[in-house]
């Protein structure tokens, strides 16, 4: 029976880390290791993996220096054993079946990359459920390296394809190609899965919600946006457009799809993602203006113009026009 690693990165989740190591733990799955990366947690969250591993000897445990999710994933690839690997989130949770009907499945069809349904639930304060969204899910399989590579953009933007929490992966892949988390703070998991996908050769979605997003509140998210936001959306997107001129699919379509989703991110990090302390007119319009003139702002939307009509926020980037935007990150 192949082993299945699980590398769950830790990081002052103290009030939700044992549900879901729990949830690990409760796999039908018995052949499994469970890889708990400790990320310089400042909570109890580094105590209560380490009780954990006192009590089971499936559970190692890897204290580290903070240095973001995707370092401690990588650390815990370092260590992996397994054949399979999976990362779920130290917030999130785990179907009890989850893990046994995934590596059934890649076993049976001989599948490189495998992506399940997920619940995404918001919860009050008192820990009751206030609501459950279904997240996107498919029932797909390509089974040739081309079907993969002429999907990939369809995937990529019709369903969750860039976090690792609702997938598994082959790890003679992972270690075959060096396939690793980059060292940025945002979108790191988008970039790893599309180094993976650019080794595979086959594909599934299975329509099954297997897993169990845990949402937080806005502006719990908010302190999670690093001041390199932009230079992470821009690794993302140069990436992916570098891995489809390589495939020979980057044509007019992918170009739309990619830039749409870039200039959203564009207009975000200038509208929304503004540094903690400057929300002073001078300080936001000092931001807007960083980002408007950033260089590979300004070609892009050279080329994106070309393909699609911008709107009027889109214009005001490409325009330069600082002071409306400014304006317009106080008004919202």
């Amino acid at each position: 029976m192949k082993k299945l690693t699980v590398i769950m990165p830790v990081y002052n989740v103290g009030q939700f880390i044992k549900r879901s190591v729990d949830s690990v733990l409760a796999q039908t799955y018995p052949n499994i290791e469970i890889i708990l990366v400790d990320d310089g947690s400042i909570d109890d969250g580094a105590k209560i993996c380490d009780e954990y591993a006192a009590k089971d000897r499936r559970i190692t445990v890897v204290h580290k220096k903070n240095a973001g999710a995707g370092s401690a994933r990588n650390c815990g690839l370092t260590a992996a054993r397994g054949e399979y690997v999976a990362f779920p989130d130290s917030d999130d949770w785990v179907e009890k079946d989850a893990y046994g009907y995934c590596i059934d499945l890649m076993e049976k069809d001989s599948i490189d990359l495998l992506l399940f349904g997920s619940i995404n639930t918001e919860y009050m304060e008192n820990g009751e459920v206030s609501k459950e969204i279904l997240g996107k899910t498919a029932d797909i399989k390509y089974t040739s390296e081309k079907d993969c590579k002429k999907g990939w953009i369809d995937l990529v933007t019709s369903l969750p394809m860039d976090g690792p929490s609702n997938k598994m992966y082959k790890m003679d892949i992972i270690e075959k190609n060096k396939v690793v988390f980059p060292d940025i703070r945002r979108m790191q998991d988008g970039v790893f899965n599309m180094r993976y996908f650019d080794n595979i050769r086959s594909f599934a979605a299975v329509p099954e919600y297997f897993y169990h997003f845990t949402m937080h509140s806005a502006s719990y998210q908010r302190k999670k946006i690093p001041a390199s936001f932009l230079a992470c959306a821009i690794k993302y997107h140069d990436t992916a457009i570098n891995m489809l001129k390589k495939w020979g699919e980057f044509d007019e379509n992918a170009e739309k799809k990619l830039g749409s989703w870039f200039s959203g991110t564009v207009l975000s990090a200038a509208l929304e993602f503004y540094p903690e302390g400057s929300k002073s007119f001078l300080n936001r319009f000092n931001h807007v203006k960083k980002i408007c003139r950033d260089p590979y702002v300004v070609e892009f939307y050279k080329r994106y113009k070309k393909v699609n009509k911008l709107n009027k926020r889109e214009l005001a980037v490409y325009r330069g026009h600082n002071l409306l935007l400014t304006i317009y990150s106080l008004l919202k």
